[in-house]
């Protein structure tokens, strides 16, 4: 008389619900995965945005800003760069647009308003559309998701002044 363990369709059935397991331990490592990359890139976005390359560079587009310039230097690169760089990242899907939002929307939305006229000026200097094009991306998406919050994401003059002043005081 065979056994119940002799039946192929029971190995069948134990082989299905091992490679099940196996396939949902292996998606949840790789959501694991993927937290532990956008911490990473995260932190060290931080330690750039924190330093005194950084610090510097934001201070002198901050005074460029008071004092109307429209010229991209160094430190409007710099910083220009480093949100080129995070809405990259954004595209990419390494960070979420809610992450981006919760830790940087407040400089995402306040750089972008200011330098809208930097950034048109080099395009029309250059004749090339695409600078900056990627940040100009982030920039309308993370207003775009500060509404659906019900943050107010346009900012008049005085807060851009605001805000210019409080950067090179360094709060």
């Amino acid at each position: 008389m065979p056994g119940f363990f002799d039946d192929s369709w029971f190995w069948s059935m134990c082989q299905f619900f091992v490679l099940l397991c196996t396939l949902i331990i292996v998606v949840r490592q790789l959501g694991i995965q993927r937290q532990a990359n956008m911490l990473a890139t995260l932190e060290a976005m931080r330690r750039n945005w924190k330093s005194d390359t950084f610090e510097s560079a934001r201070k002198v587009v901050c005074q460029g800003f008071l004092k109307n310039n429209v010229k991209i230097d160094k430190s409007e690169e710099i910083v220009l760069g480093f949100f080129e760089d995070m809405a990259i990242y954004w595209e990419k899907k390494v960070l979420t647009i809610d992450l981006l939002w919760e830790m940087y929307s407040y400089y995402i939305e306040h750089y972008g308003a200011m330098l809208r006229k930097n950034i048109k000026e080099i395009r029309n200097q250059k004749k090339d559309k695409t600078f900056f094009s990627n940040f100009d991306k982030l920039y309308r998406s993370i207003c775009e998701y500060s509404k659906k919050k019900g943050a107010y994401p346009g900012k008049t003059q005085d807060e851009l002044e605001l805000f210019a002043n409080s950067e090179i005081m360094g709060r």
